[in-house]
């Protein structure tokens, strides 16, 4: 758990080179997997990771006038699922984030 809180903070202060790098070296898929638990002290601090990987990726997104090249790899490592699935969280602050998470990052046709 520490280690998650410790990608957020860094997620919270990097630059869109840093977070290049965290995704080249696979960290998606250990931030997916943390939100299969049903700690909130776990899931919380992951949406807040990757909110702020995607944020990056829009910037990314903007300057080659594609796509947001981490909710790509997101869906394509089965990331669509694990988010959707969460929108049935019991914890409402769980559903909130990861709400908001999806209405900004993950256009519908993207979901599809």
């Amino acid at each position: 758990m520490e280690a998650t809180y410790c990608i957020r903070n860094f997620c919270r202060n990097c630059n869109i080179e840093q977070a290049q790098i965290l995704v080249s070296k696979n960290i998606l898929d250990p931030l997916l997997t943390n939100l299969t638990t049903n700690e909130v002290k776990l899931i919380e601090p992951t949406i807040y990771a990757l909110s702020e990987i995607l944020k990056h990726g829009e910037e990314i997104k903007k300057i080659y006038n594609g796509l947001n090249p981490y909710v790509a790899r997101i869906l394509e490592i089965g990331g669509g699922t694990i988010l959707e699935n969460l929108q049935e969280h019991k914890d409402m602050s769980v559903y909130n984030l990861v709400r908001k998470l999806l209405e900004r990052y993950f256009p519908i046709e993207a979901m599809e």
